[in-house]
């Protein structure tokens, strides 16, 4: 059964780098090429830039007509979502050697999926998880059922604002199983 475990962790790994690999070489190509995708992509954000703006001057008028009082919880609001978006509470290295406690917690995808750990590791009478190590800012794990001889999925432990192997950037910190793009279009986040 060992032997089993060691095929299918080189196979994971196998996957990994060749995603890995292949991404890379993807991001490198779209970089050089002008393409009207990056040109559509500078517009739209320009025009957030500008409506973000009007929305700005809306709000500083809004203020000056209450008499100079900043009651508007919009600026606020907009702020602190700015500094969760960004801000990751995963440790990686930990998570890799063993210490889930930063992952602790029900993680759950769109599908209803969920996953449960706790500070020694996933919490499940079916499945598994073994420690591939760290991938960049990301920690890979191989996750699958407790007796089977089949091999597993990957299962990747994402901080916010870190991309995926496939480019994707989640705004608060993810878990993806799978290597595929439905994959990351259905991550777990936390929700409890």
């Amino acid at each position: 059964m060992k032997k089993s475990y060691k095929v299918a962790t080189v196979l994971m790994l196998s996957s990994a780098l060749l995603l890995a690999g292949c991404h890379k070489n993807s991001s490198q190509s779209k970089a050089h090429s002008n393409s009207p995708k990056t040109s559509q992509t500078s517009k739209a954000k320009s025009q957030k830039g500008s409506s973000q703006n009007q929305s700005g001057s809306q709000s500083t008028n809004q203020t000056q007509a209450n008499g100079g009082n900043s009651n508007s919880s919009n600026s606020s609001d907009q702020g602190s979502t700015n500094n969760q978006a960004s801000t990751s509470s995963l440790d990686v290295s930990a998570i890799a050697n063993g210490d889930f406690t930063t992952i602790a917690g029900t993680w759950q995808n769109a599908n209803g999926e969920t996953l449960v750990f706790d500070s020694n590791g996933l919490v499940s009478d079916t499945q598994v998880i073994s420690s591939q190590g760290v991938s960049g800012e990301k920690a890979l794990f191989g996750i699958g059922l407790k007796d089977s001889e089949v091999g597993s999925a990957a299962l990747f432990v994402i901080p916010a604002g870190v991309p995926t192997v496939g480019g994707k950037i989640y705004q608060q910190d993810a878990l993806v199983v799978g290597q595929s793009e439905s994959a990351e279009a259905t991550p777990y986040y936390r929700v409890g």
